[in-house]
């Protein structure tokens, strides 16, 4: 306000003095050119004050026609000073368009400024030339704290790269490209390199900047810092090579389940047993049902629903339930374990389920009830790892030579040692574990067993008893598990990581399965959209976000 005060005062003032100067030596009032003058002082004022000063400027002028004869005919002066008066309220006129114009520029200017620094990605605004015009805070931060240089390349502090290193030209820079060649610029990735070592990784929309007119009047850029995300990516990619390499290894069947009973994933050793191709991946449960007959040990056919994948799809954890499959011609004997894929929240979102072939174990067990004989000669030469332990005291009676080999002790040390001192339960709990085995009831375990070195295996364990020289004993087949328990702690890693990494992200996350429906929704997008993920898992994102036309 005191500024205004000033270039009014200063208007009036030179008004007053160039009218002194009129009066004394000018020819007959005719110096009306030098009143535009004052105008200058209140250029940038406002519509009030202009046609104030224009007011007074005018009073003077016309005053002056009562003041004594000047030497100029009286036609000639009043005609001198109309043609001034008019030249004073145009230039008025002309003045406050102006300012207005400027002043409305400077309010979008200023409003601009304030709506771009409450946004969460940055923004970098250059002319036509090339010069950077407007930053908010949030490109100061990720440019190494200022954005330097023009829309052709900075000029210290930083560098900007590809992401695999390589310097990027001024030429190849988005705001280069929308301002030189007019394109549009969608998520081009930026490794911003600072002075002081430190690195982000910056996803990069630009667009040419044009209003009301062919001319471009500039270019505009908005950066969001994809650094983390990045990073998550490239650990996500590094653990899912992991856990592939990991299972594609693995000499059992390893299969991943989307919730509606399609496969995600198989290994080979699944696919060449079950004898699926790509097709058969995407086919439903109940097609691919229709090539597989499943029984139980007593042979009693197993109802869809009761297959371990399906149970874990519910939720349910299946362990080493040994089920008869028929494939084809081909029969095997295959000990399945199945578990529920879960979120942080608990909700499923598929099942993983593996499977070991033990038909030839199965065939040794009935071979013993044919022959003793027989058995001993399968034992000792078999290649599984075999025992044979006393259910009262947990002694091992014999060990065949896979066994040995496994645990790296003798046979006869083996001969001299319980089962406790290789089990890592307690000792209690071993042997409630042997009286199960004993009574039929649990044939099958899973535990963790110590070897001649230290190191601990999980192994699975088929027990059964049986009578060898009148003596009641269990016949226990050990199977190491150890790499399929790791690439499942992989997978359970990943998908802990993927969560983590989901339900962190502020922007709205969702996951969509082949069809397009949602399978995952992070906490972002229930805030944005009003819903919670149980009300929209299942359906199409195409009927949640699309509006209808």
């Amino acid at each position: 306000m005191g500024a205004e005060r000033k270039r009014l005062t200063g208007a009036i003032i030179s008004s007053l003095l160039i009218f002194a100067v009129d009066y004394l030596i000018g020819p007959g009032y005719g110096l009306w050119l030098p009143y535009l003058l004052p105008l200058i002082f209140i250029s940038d004022g406002s519509k009030k004050q202009t046609y104030t000063v224009a007011g007074m400027i005018s009073v003077l002028m016309v005053g002056g026609h009562f003041l004594p004869p000047a030497p100029l005919p009286p036609i000639s002066t009043d005609l001198n000073r109309a043609a001034g008066i008019a030249a004073i309220w145009v230039a008025s006129i002309l003045l406050v368009r102006s300012a207005t114009g400027h002043r409305h520029a400077m309010l979008n200017r200023l409003k601009l400024q304030r709506l771009i620094e409450t946004l969460p990605v940055g923004v970098v605004i250059a002319d036509s030339r090339g010069e950077i015009v407007l930053v908010n805070a949030v490109a100061q931060s990720v440019f190494c704290g200022a954005v330097t240089g023009t829309a052709f390349g900075p000029e210290g502090k930083y560098t900007l790269h590809r992401l695999d290193g390589s310097l990027l030209m001024p030429g190849e820079l988005p705001l280069s490209r929308a301002l030189k060649y007019k394109e549009d610029i969608r998520g081009m990735l930026i490794l911003v390199r600072c002075e002081r070592g430190s690195e982000r990784v910056l996803s990069v929309d630009a667009a040419p900047i044009s209003y009301e007119t062919p001319f471009q009047t500039g270019a505009v850029a908005v950066l969001s810092d994809v650094t983390d995300r990045t990073h998550a990516e490239s650990e996500r990619e590094r653990l899912l090579a992991e856990f592939e390499a990991t299972v594609r290894a693995l000499p059992d069947g390893f299969i991943i389940y989307n919730p509606d009973t399609t496969i995600r994933f198989m290994n080979e050793v699944a696919q060449a047993l079950l004898g699926y191709d790509e097709e058969d991946l995407r086919r439903p449960f109940e097609k691919r049902a229709q090539t597989v007959i499943v029984s139980d040990l007593e042979g009693k056919t197993v109802p869809r629903e009761r297959y371990p994948f399906v149970r874990a799809l519910k939720g349910e954890a299946v362990r080493g339930e040994v089920l008869r499959t028929r494939v084809g011609d081909k029969t095997y004997w295959l000990s399945m374990s199945a578990a529920p894929i879960k979120t942080a929240a608990g909700h499923i979102q598929g099942a993983t389920m593996d499977f070991s072939d033990i038909t030839d174990l199965i065939t040794l067990q009935q071979s013993l009830a044919e022959s003793e004989e027989r058995f001993r000669s399968m034992f000792e030469s078999h290649q599984a790892v075999m025992l044979l332990i006393d259910p009262e005291t947990g002694e091992i009676r014999d060990a065949n030579n896979a066994a040995a080999a496994f645990y790296g002790f003798s046979r006869e040390c083996l001969r001299g040692m319980r089962i406790q001192e290789i089990n890592r339960l307690a000792p209690s709990r071993v042997k409630e574990e042997m009286q199960a085995s004993v009574n039929g009831k649990e044939p099958y375990h899973l535990f963790q067993h110590r070897l001649a070195d230290g190191r601990v295996r999980w192994v699975e364990v088929y027990s059964s008893p049986v009578h060898i020289q009148n003596r009641r004993l269990l016949f226990s087949i050990i199977h190491d598990t150890t790499v399929r328990k790791r690439a499942q702690e992989q997978l359970a890693q990943e998908r802990n990581f993927v969560n983590a990494v989901i339900q962190t992200q502020g922007a709205l996350t969702a996951v969509l399965d082949t069809e397009g429906r949602i399978v995952r929704f992070n906490r972002a997008a229930e805030l944005l959209t009003g819903y919670t993920f149980d009300e929209i898992r299942g359906r199409s994102v195409f009927d949640l976000f699309i509006l209808p036309e």
